[in-house]
């Protein structure tokens, strides 16, 4: 795997203002359900790995506490509400040093 991470190793990330240790997997089994994890994927796109974070069996901005799921009985059937400061246009963003920052 690039930058000399291994399957399992710790990460150090910065999200929203909370310091969490996510561990890189392969897949969402890997962790238990509700934990945070690092998922490795190939993209459909270009063939190149990318890097997922998210929340087994949930989803990672309500587990932030960034965003609020809301469900409807209508499609789409479930938006995220976000909390200020956060918006939509807010994506993750790693630098090759792992450093993470929302912008």
């Amino acid at each position: 795997m690039a930058l000399g991470y291994e399957y399992g190793d710790m990460v150090c990330m910065d999200i929203a203002g909370q310091v969490l240790d996510v561990p890189i997997c392969a897949e969402y089994n890997d962790v238990d359900i509700g934990a945070l994890v690092l998922r490795v994927v190939t993209s459909v796109n270009n063939g190149n790995n990318e890097v997922i974070a998210s929340v087994s069996g949930g989803d990672l901005a309500t587990w932030l506490g960034i965003a609020k799921l809301s469900t409807f009985a209508e499609d789409p059937c479930y938006r995220w509400d976000f909390i200020e400061p956060y918006g939509e246009d807010n994506r993750h963003r790693a630098d090759a040093e792992g450093e993470g920052r929302l912008s």
